[in-house]
């Protein structure tokens, strides 16, 4: 028997659920969209394909829906989306139950752009969706020529005869000694004069590489780039540094790391080898309300020095001398002339954009206390 006092908790009950019911998406509506998504990425930067393919998810609060068609926009401009105009692409209505890797099939994809989309669908029951919100993808450089002249440059040249590639198992040649090589700190100073609107860097570096801009961590990977191949080619990364720049004075500071392009000897190593010694290429590019661009390439204007880190080995770890460490040398204003100008390198010659997930710092472990053990 149910009591009255319990019917209105049972209808509180049922009104709340009904009410649940429209606040999750694709339940109170007939059909939705949702997770856009572009070679398998949520608004993608560094694309290299000319044809991105893009995927979706459909929501539904009736069972047994399916897709029946899609009509997918492509626009390089946010107003002309939001006015339903695919200047880029219109596939108009496609019929297909595709929702994943479709692949574009608009006009020509230009380098470093930025492309805005969006969709709507039909279903099995002859409903459509309304528009979804818009997404992004920005591209790659797709060929050499879209570094813009940039060259690869380093601290120091690597001989010939100190080349070891293929890498051989552990020690490799006693003869071969330590080899230790200098870790390199490059920076280089650039102003801008007018309203930004954005900006984005495109960077190698050789074996690993972390970049600052006006004394700020850009990104939060680690490790980069992917290991390759490198006496056949290399990944770049993509870096939208937009927050990062002010108008006036500006600087980048980039310091190398060993990784897998260079191993040294002397302390514990799985393997010995050397592709080259640590050096990198890049090219930001800066865009302007005014509609011009700017461009900063790596050329033999940029400065550089030893870093404080003397030794570093994918395996053996790294030393790090405090006393060499130099004040705001990533930051506008500083003195460097104490640095020696780059010197102009090669590298690998094909460059493809990196596109697996980055490797990132997840925790941080902080002492608890210190002890001071007497000698």
């Amino acid at each position: 028997m149910i009591l009255p006092f319990d019917m209105k908790i049972i209808k509180r009950l049922i009104c709340q659920v009904f009410l649940f019911a429209f606040a999750i998406p694709g339940m109170g509506q007939d059909l939705a969209l949702a997770n856009l998504r572009c070679e398998s990425r949520n608004d993608p930067l560094g694309i290299q394909s000319a044809h991105p393919r893009l995927s979706w998810e459909l929501l539904s609060g009736q069972r047994n829906t399916t897709q029946s068609a899609y009509r997918i926009l492509v626009a390089d401009d946010t107003v002309l989306l939001k006015n339903n105009v695919g200047n880029i692409w219109d596939s108009r209505k496609v019929q297909s139950a595709a929702s994943i890797q479709v692949a574009f099939r608009g006009r020509a994809l230009q380098p470093a752009r930025i492309y805005y989309w969006k969709l709507m669908v039909w279903d099995n029951k002859g409903r459509s969706s309304a528009w979804s919100r818009h997404a992004s993808w920005q591209m790659g450089l797709l060929q050499q020529g879209d570094w813009m002249k940039a060259k690869w440059i380093g601290y120091d040249e690597i001989v010939d005869s100190a080349i070891i590639a293929p890498h051989m198992h552990l020690n490799g040649k006693k003869a071969w000694g330590a080899r230790r090589n200098v870790l390199p700190m490059l920076r280089k100073s650039f102003t801008t004069a007018k309203p930004l609107k954005r900006a984005t860097a495109f960077i190698c570096g050789l074996g690993h590489f972390e970049m600052t801009v006006n004394g700020t961590k850009t990104g939060d990977h680690f490790l980069d780039p992917g290991w390759t191949n490198y006496s056949k080619h290399a990944l770049y990364v993509t870096f939208d540094i937009t927050p990062q720049l002010k108008h006036g004075e500006n600087a980048v500071g980039i310091m190398l790391g060993n990784g897998f392009y260079y191993i040294p000897g002397q302390r514990y190593r799985k393997m010995t080898g050397a592709y080259g010694l640590p050096k990198l290429i890049f090219r930001m590019l800066i865009e302007y309300e005014d509609g011009s661009v700017q461009n900063i390439i790596s050329d033999n204007s940029w400065k550089t020095t030893p870093s404080p880190v003397i030794f570093s080995s994918i395996y053996g770890g790294e030393d790090y001398d405090a006393g060499l460490e130099q004040k705001d040398w990533n930051q506008p204003g500083f003195d460097d002339r104490g640095w020696k100008p780059v010197i102009l390198t090669e590298g690998p010659m094909l460059l493809q954009s990196q596109v697996s997930e980055p490797v990132k710092i997840m925790q941080r472990l902080v002492p608890r206390s210190k002890t001071l053990l007497k000698q």
